[in-house]
């Protein structure tokens, strides 16, 4: 006879083990987040509206913020040149689900060009499934690495007197949305979400990606920032998919071995030929075939972590109760 799970017992997400859902995720969606996580130092506040206000924006109300600022007399021509300024706003400045469909369209955010991106953002639909919690957890390995991130993608921006530095040189993107926020208050509270108890369960993969993040921002002088930003989420996604592979894989090897230590010994095999009757792909076929397999004891090993975690009433936030 099957044993009914309680409602706690059913949950099987950890942030100790892996704070990201088992789901598809758009990597904007994650970074947007994530410069929300770095600006609240780990805190992922609650999003409050001004009374008789809606959280939700669209086009119009990105190009009335605009207009505001053409009468302020910061900008010239945008009343003229709404269509012109609409297809900026789509291919530069935000994001949207079901693009296209008219019907079902809807701004997600900003684009994660700048920290401050996050400000405006339709929580409902700017789904990244805990995976920014999951990164910025693995940036927190190394701290320095981690203020060094923040400062440059704050640059050129006073976040205590919402104004921009002199001598700025930011590319026009990062000016819009800057433009955007600089007269619109952030909206958001505190919350008791916070992940600073919170270390990643695998150090040195964490320390890895840092690296490589601190090898990108040596060129961010050189390299345009559209260009470097768009590189960081290549590295993001492709760090934050090996570690959640390498946490499905040791996670059992730790009950096993009673010991969050491990071998790291775990290898992909990856068939680029295109040709399923190459050498390669059935040696490629073999390793997913190993790398599925592994979700059911992973499934299992994480349960059993949360029923000794609920059994002796030990908090979920802290990472000194794996040890």
């Amino acid at each position: 006879m099957a044993i009914k799970l309680s409602k706690n017992e059913g949950v099987f997400r950890n942030e100790l083990i892996l704070t990201s859902d088992a789901k598809g995720n758009n990597i904007d969606s994650t970074l947007v987040n994530l410069f929300m996580l770095l600006k609240h130092n780990g805190i992922r506040p609650k999003q409050r509206a001004s009374k008789g206000q809606s959280l939700e924006v669209d086009i119009e109300k990105i190009i009335h913020y605009f207009k505001a600022l053409e009468e302020q007399g910061h900008f010239h021509g945008i009343t003229e040149n709404k269509q012109a300024v609409e297809i900026w706003i789509r291919q530069n400045l935000a994001n949207f689900v079901n693009r296209g469909n008219l019907e079902k369209e809807k701004i997600t955010s900003l684009k994660p060009i700048h920290l401050e991106s996050y400000r405006i953002r339709n929580a409902k639909v700017l789904r990244d499934y805990f995976s920014a919690d999951q990164v910025y957890l693995m940036l927190g390995q190394k701290p320095a690495i981690k203020e060094e991130l923040k400062k440059y993608l704050v640059q050129g921006w006073d976040p205590q007197t919402n104004e921009f530095l002199q001598g700025n040189s930011l590319d026009v993107d990062s000016l819009g949305i800057l433009h955007i926020i600089k007269n619109i208050k952030p909206g958001f509270i505190d919350s008791n979400s916070a992940l600073n108890q919170i270390n990643p369960l695998l150090p040195k993969q964490a320390e890895l990606f840092c690296d490589d993040i601190h090898r990108l921002l040596v060129y961010k002088e050189i390299i345009p920032r559209s260009v470097l930003i768009e590189y960081i989420k290549t590295i993001t996604s492709f760090h934050l998919a090996l570690y959640s592979f390498k946490v499905i894989n040791y996670l059992p090897k730790m009950i096993e071995n009673n010991s969050i230590e491990v071998n790291d010994d775990w290898k992909v095999v990856v068939d680029v030929t295109d040709n399923f009757e190459s050498k390669i792909s059935q040696f490629a076929i073999k390793d997913a075939e190993i790398n599925y397999n592994a979700i059911y004891n992973y499934l299992k090993a994480g349960f059993q972590i949360n029923a000794i975690l609920t059994v002796f009433d030990l908090d979920k936030n802290n990472s000194n109760n794996l040890i």
